[in-house]
């Protein structure tokens, strides 16, 4: 059985007032989930800017 099926049947025998904090939980995961994507794109150019910010990618991507 796959977990979104274990889940699936968990939720069905959930009481409806945990179900509220479920989806509450539910959302603040995938908020969290897209939160940590962008502070990785964030912490990343920095480290990156090294090798962008030179004369020869200049160079390299002047004619696009």
């Amino acid at each position: 059985m796959s977990t979104r099926e274990v889940l699936s049947e968990e939720i069905k025998n959930t009481p409806e007032g945990l179900l509220k904090e479920l989806f509450d939980y539910l959302l603040f995961l995938r908020q969290k989930q897209q939160s940590d994507k962008i502070l990785t794109h964030i912490v990343s150019e920095k480290s990156l800017s090294r090798d962008w910010d030179s004369p020869e990618e200049d160079e390299a991507w002047k004619n696009l």
